[in-house]
C-alpha cells in the first residue's frame, strides 16, 4: 500500500513538472505557444467532450475537455487544451473507457477486473461508482436516444439491462442469454429525441430475429432462419445463407407491423455465387452494401431507400471494407481501391454515387494517383478538402508514399509533402499540421495556405515516436495535441501547441482583390450540374494565410433539368459501353412484378440517381401502371409499349380519324374525282343495262319464234286433218 501511494505521488509530481516554451516563426502575424508534459508511460486512449462549466467563447463553440488514460490505468483530464493535467478520482486502475456515441459527456470507466464500473456524466468533473455486477463485463451497448438505458454482457452469466445508467441491474431471464447471437438498440439516426420506441431492442436468438419493447417480457418475431443481422439507424438488414447463396432482407424496424407486409427482400444482381459476407452504410438517402465471400473481392452495391430495395452494381473487385471510402465533404463522392489483378491495386473515384468512375489524376497531369484510403481525411466543415497518403504510378505502393491534397472533392490533387505523414486539420481547413510517420522526429510541418508552403517547427529537444496527433474538435480551434513517446527514456510525452494568426477579411465581398475569400462552383469541374443542382460555395482563398472564423457557406443557386447524366442503369440492366445504353440482363425469377399498392412497376432500363434533385427535362426512369392493365403471363416482365404496339391496338380508330381529316381538307378534289368516276360509272351502267335488255329481247324473240313455229306446225296439222276428213 505504501509503495502504491509513493507511485501516485511520483506520478502527480510528473504532472506538475512540465516544460513550457514559446516561439515565433518567421511570420510577424503568426506565433506558436508550446507546452510539454512528461509522464511515466504513454497515453493509450483519449476522448474529447465539452466543458459543462465554462461558457462559450467568442467563436460560439464550447471549449473541449481532453479525457485520457495511460497504459498504467491512470485516467487524466485536461480542460485547457493539454497544457495542464489532473487525475480523475478513481480508486482503481482502469482498463478501458467507453464514451456514449450520442451524449459525449457521458463516460464509463471499467476496472482491470472488469467488475467495477465508474460513471461520469459531466465530462470527468465528477465520478461516481456504478453498482458492482460481481461478474466480468465483456461488452457495453449504449442506447442512442436515451442515456439511461444500458445493456451489458457478462462473461459468465449473460445479459443485464439498466434503466438508470447502471445504478440498478436486471437479468434478462425470459430467454437463454447463451443463445443470443447478436443484440442491438434500434434508433432513428436523423431524430435522436426520446420516443416511445427508445427502448426497442433487436436480437437474434439462435436463428430467429425478434424485437422487444419491454426487455424480453414480450417478444415479436421478425424473420426466421437468419444467419446474421445489422442495424443502420432504423433500418434492419438480415442475411440468410443457403445452398443458393446469400439473401438479404430489410425492414424499417421502428415502423414494423408484421413479418409479411413489413419485411422486404433486397434484390441483388446475380453476379457471383456463394456470397457470405456483407456490410452496409446508409447515407444521403442511399444504401451502400459491400458483399463478397472468402474466395472473392468485395462488390459495392447501391439502392435508394425505397420499399423495393433494388440494388445495382457500383464497383467490383474492392480490396476490403477499409478501402471503400464515402467522402463527407460533398455528397455523392465515393473513392475505392480496386484490385485489377493480384499485383495491381488502383484508386478510382465517382462523383455521382457510383454511376460512373474515373482514375485519380494529379493537377494538370496525366499521371495516375493511388491513395491509401485508411489515411484519408474529409469533413463536413471543410467542403471540398481531402487529404491522404498515396503514390503516383500504375498501382498502389504504400512503401513509396507522399502526402496529397485536393481542394475540389477529389477531382484534382496536389502533392504537398514528400513522404508519409500523420496529419491534422483545423480552422475549417485553413491550418494543416503534418508529422512524419516513418521515423522518430522532433519537428512538425504546418501550413496556413493548404500546403502551398510549409513552416517547420521544432517541438522537442529529443527524438520522439509520434503516436497520434489531434486538433481540438472545435472547427475554429487552433490547438493541437501531440501524443508521443521518447525513444530514449520511453516516457510518455504530451505536447500542447497553440497557434495564433491574423483574422481573414472580406467574407461578404468574395473574389475581390482585397478579400481573403473566393466563390467556388463545384459543377464547373465535375459537370454542368452536380446531382441536379448548381451551387456556389464561399470559402477562404488558398493563399490567404489567415485565421478563418467562418464556415464554408454552400448556396444552391438553381436546380437543373434532367438529362442523361442524371440517370443510371436500373436493376436487371447493364451499361453497354459501345452503345452507351443500358441493356437488359437476366432478371432473377424471384423479382417481384406483382401488384403492390394498386400498381405494377414497369422497367425501362434506367432510374434516376438516388438523391439527384433535377426536375423536368427528359424522363427515362421506370414508371407504374394500374394492376388491371397487367398481362396474363405474370412470369415475364411487362414490356413497355412502343409506337408500333400503339398503332396495332388502335388501328381502326386511327384510320377513321385519318379519313375524316382527308374528307375535311380535300372534299373539293374528292368531289370532282368521284363526279367524273360516277359519270363514267353511269355510262357503263347504261351500256350494261342496254346490253342486258337486248339480250332479254333476243331471248324473247327466240322464244317467240319457237312458239310461232310450234303453232304453225299445229295449224298445218289441223289443216291437213281437215282436208283428209
Amino acid at each position: 500500500m505504501i509503495l502504491k501511494w509513493m507511485f501516485i505521488l511520483v506520478f502527480l509530481s510528473c504532472f506538475k513538472g512540465t516544460l513550457s516554451t514559446s516561439s515565433k516563426n518567421s511570420s510577424n502575424t503568426s506565433s506558436i505557444i508550446l507546452q510539454t508534459n512528461f509522464f511515466p508511460n504513454r497515453v493509450r486512449e483519449y476522448y474529447w467532450c465539452s466543458n459543462p462549466n465554462t461558457p462559450d467563447d467568442n467563436l460560439n463553440e464550447n471549449p473541449k475537455v481532453l479525457i485520457g488514460m495511460f497504459e498504467s490505468g491512470i485516467v487524466f483530464k485536461s480542460d485547457d487544451g493539454g497544457q495542464n493535467f489532473t487525475e480523475l478520482g478513481i480508486n482503481s486502475s482502469v482498463s478501458t473507457i467507453h464514451q456514449h456515441p450520442s451524449f459525449p459527456n457521458l463516460l464509463y470507466f471499467f476496472s482491470f477486473s472488469r467488475t467495477l464500473i465508474y460513471l461520469s456524466d459531466d465530462c470527468g468533473y465528477t465520478v461516481i461508482s456504478v453498482k458492482d455486477l460481481q461478474f466480468p463485463l465483456e461488452t457495453m451497448i449504449f442506447n442512442y436516444e436515451d442515456p439511461l438505458f444500458l445493456l451489458v454482457k457478462c462473461l459468465e452469466t449473460g445479459y443485464f439491462f439498466s434503466e438508470d445508467s447502471g445504478q440498478r441491474w436486471y437479468s434478462i431471464e425470459k430467454v437463454n442469454s447463451s443463445s443470443i447471437k447478436n443484440i442491438q438498440w434500434a434508433y432513428n439516426q436523423k431524430n435522436l429525441l426520446k420516443t416511445a420506441k427508445a427502448q426497442r431492442i433487436v436480437a437474434q436468438i439462435n436463428d430467429d430475429v425478434l424485437y422487444t419493447d419491454d426487455f424480453f417480457f414480450t417478444t415479436h418475431s421478425i424473420k426466421r432462419n437468419v444467419t446474421n443481422f445489422t442495424l443502420q439507424s432504423n433500418f434492419l438488414l438480415m442475411n440468410l445463407n443457403d445452398d443458393n447463396g446469400m439473401k438479404i432482407y430489410l425492414t424499417d424496424i421502428l415502423n414494423f407491423n408484421d413479418p409479411i407486409t413489413s419485411v422486404h427482400r433486397a434484390h441483388i444482381p446475380k453476379f457471383v455465387d456463394n456470397l457470405k459476407y456483407f456490410s452496409s452504410l446508409e447515407l444521403d438517402g442511399i444504401f451502400y452494401l459491400l458483399v463478397g465471400s472468402k474466395e472473392t473481392n468485395l462488390t459495392l452495391l447501391t439502392a435508394p431507400l425505397q420499399s423495393d430495395y433494388k440494388f445495382i452494381i457500383a464497383s467490383k473487385n474492392i480490396l476490403s471494407p477499409k478501402q471503400c471510402y464515402i467522402v463527407k465533404t460533398l455528397t455523392g463522392i465515393i473513392i475505392v481501391n480496386q484490385m485489377m489483378d493480384p499485383l495491381i491495386i488502383t484508386t478510382i473515384i465517382s462523383f455521382n454515387k457510383g454511376t460512373t468512375w474515373k482514375n485519380l489524376k494529379l493537377n494538370n497531369s496525366t499521371e495516375s494517383l493511388n491513395l491509401d484510403l485508411q489515411t484519408i481525411y474529409s469533413s463536413h466543415s471543410t467542403i471540398g478538402l481531402l487529404l491522404s497518403n498515396g503514390n503516383i504510378g500504375d498501382r498502389l505502393n504504400p512503401s513509396d508514399s507522399n502526402t496529397y491534397l485536393s481542394r475540389n472533392g477529389g477531382y484534382s490533387w496536389y502533392e504537398i509533402k514528400k513522404g508519409k505523414h500523420i496529419f491534422a486539420v483545423s480552422d475549417v481547413g485553413s491550418l494543416l499540421v503534418l508529422i512524419s510517420e516513418d521515423l522518430p522526429t522532433n519537428k512538425f510541418f504546418y501550413s496556413w495556405n493548404q500546403g502551398s508552403s510549409f513552416e517547420i517547427y521544432t517541438f522537442s529537444k529529443n527524438l520522439v515516436k509520434t503516436l497520434n496527433i489531434s486538433m481540438e474538435p472545435n472547427v475554429f480551434s487552433q490547438k493541437l495535441i501531440i501524443f508521443a513517446q521518447d525513444v530514449n527514456t520511453m516516457q510518455g510525452v504530451v505536447f500542447s501547441v497553440k497557434f495564433f494568426q491574423g483574422i481573414c477579411q472580406g467574407i461578404w465581398d468574395p473574389n475581390s482583390a482585397e478579400s481573403d475569400y473566393e466563390t467556388w462552383l463545384p459543377e464547373s469541374e465535375f459537370s454542368s450540374c452536380l446531382l441536379g443542382k448548381k451551387m456556389s460555395i464561399v470559402r477562404r482563398k488558398r493563399k490567404a494565410t489567415c485565421f478563418n472564423p467562418e464556415l464554408d457557406r454552400p448556396i444552391i443557386d438553381s436546380y437543373c433539368e434532367c438529362d442523361e447524366n442524371d440517370y443510371q442503369c436500373d436493376f436487371g440492366f447493364v451499361f453497354n459501353v459501345s452503345k452507351n445504353t443500358c441493356d437488359k440482363e437476366r432478371i432473377p425469377e424471384d423479382f417481384n412484378t406483382e401488384c403492390m399498392n394498386g400498381y405494377i412497376t414497369i422497367l425501362t432500363g434506367y432510374r434516376k440517381i438516388p438523391g439527384d434533385d433535377c426536375n423536368g427535362g427528359i424522363e427515362k426512369g421506370y414508371y407504374q401502371i394500374k394492376c388491371q392493365e397487367k398481362k396474363e403471363n405474370t412470369n415475364t416482365p411487362i414490356k413497355k409499349s412502343d409506337w408500333k404496339d400503339y398503332l396495332m391496338k388502335n388501328y381502326f380508330i386511327i384510320m377513321v380519324c385519318v379519313m375524316s381529316v382527308l374528307l375535311c381538307c380535300f372534299h373539293k378534289v374528292i368531289e370532282e374525282y368521284f363526279s367524273e368516276r360516277l359519270t363514267s360509272f353511269k355510262s357503263l351502267l347504261d351500256f350494261k343495262l342496254t346490253q342486258k335488255q337486248e339480250k332479254k329481247f333476243l331471248k324473247r324473240l327466240r322464244e317467240d319464234k319457237h312458239t310461232f313455229e310450234r303453232i304453225s306446225e299445229v295449224n298445218e296439222d289441223q289443216e291437213t286433218s281437215s282436208l283428209i276428213s
